[in-house]
Formats: C-alpha cells, structure tokens, sequence
C-alpha cells in the first residue's frame, strides 16, 4: 500500500509528492513545475528548486558523459545513448534535441517495452518516467538493489517511457515535500562534489 506525503490543500505554494511502494518510490512533480538541466550545482537552501538528482553520466576525467544542451546551447557530441528533451512537466525522446534543454542517457522502456540489458550488476537504480506518451515525468528509484535488466522489466509494467539518470556512487540527489528536505541515497553524499550535472525541478514563474 502506498504512503502519499501530499501538499497540503489551499497552499499557495506546490511541492514534490513521494509515493513509497513495495518495489518503487515515485517522485510526482506538482502542477507549477519545469524540468530543467543544469551544470551549475543546486543548492538545497533554494527554495525554487524542488528535486535535484544526477542526469547524465560523469566520466572518469570528470566531464559530462555525452552531449547535453542548457539554454539551447549545446555541449560535446552526440553518442549512442536516447536523447533525452526536457519541456515544463515532461520529456521526449528523439534523434536530436528538441527543446533549449537535454542530455543523453540509456532507455529503459520505450513505448511500453523495456529495453535488454546484459549488465548484472545489482544496485540501486533510478530513473526519469512518464506513464502514457504524453503524460507528465516521475522520478522513480528502486527500493532495493536491481540489475538493469530487472528495473527496466519493473518499469515497463506501468510506464510509457523511462530513461536511465546516473546513479551508483553518483546516486546523491533531494526533493522537497510538504513536510520538507528529504535526501535521496544520502549513503552517497562523499561524492556529491564529483557530479558534473543535475535535472532539476523549479517552480514556473508566475
């Protein structure tokens, strides 16, 4: 059964919601929010930014894994991994970036179907959602420690899409709720200062 921390009615401000399930946490975005990628570290103080989690691989010499863009500004080259557009409360998958924001990353499910994996490693995995084509993004993490495999056949059971965001040693990221700070994989946070880019979640201007 589902533990829903919830915003509290009538309030003029919106926030994250956490759904605790046997398998999954959902992360939901609340009505007023924009996803967003930055390379410019998030601070927890800022009470604009409702979720911070790492996007796209950080690669040994401690740069961004593949091309990204910010503002529409593009950075390195594309590789083989999903293009990954972000757009106010959702995101597409493409060829080429579509919005002034995105990164590359792996696919886990794709129209429903989940992509095969040959890596056994089990951890605890994270991923960027949305339940139907068109539907809003979630923020989903494993509750226990998977093979890629394992999580990508967990998503597809009830996701349209959903693409990778690094984890592993990298897995430091917060949301804010109703009832406040909540540190995701804190285990992590001695490496919080190795990560090179973050998805982020703001409340639009009004």
């Amino acid at each position: 059964m589902s533990l829903l921390f919830s915003a509290l009615g009538g309030m003029a401000q919106s926030w994250c919601t956490l759904e605790r399930e046997d398998e999954l946490t959902v992360i939901r975005l609340p009505q007023d929010a924009r996803l967003l990628l930055t390379d410019e570290r998030p601070q927890p103080d800022d009470a604009t930014t409702l979720l911070c989690i790492a996007a796209a691989f950080t690669s040994p010499q401690g740069t961004v894994e593949g091309a990204y863009t910010i503002g529409g500004r593009m950075h390195n080259r594309y590789n083989r991994h999903s293009k990954v557009s972000l757009s106010g409360r959702t995101f597409t998958l493409g060829q080429q970036f579509s919005t002034p924001y995105g990164f590359q990353q792996m696919c886990l499910v794709r129209n429903g179907q989940a992509v095969h994996f040959r890596d056994e490693k089990r951890r605890v995995r994270r991923a960027l959602c949305k339940e139907s084509a068109r539907g809003e993004a979630l923020i989903v993490e494993s509750r226990r420690s998977l093979t890629m495999n394992e999580f990508a056949q967990l998503l597809a059971q009830r996701m349209h899409s959903a693409v990778y965001t690094d984890m592993g040693s990298f897995g430091y990221g917060w949301v804010r709720t109703a009832d406040g700070l909540h540190h995701l994989r804190s285990f992590y946070s001695y490496n919080k200062k190795k990560q090179t880019n973050w998805l982020v979640v703001r409340r639009s201007a009004h």
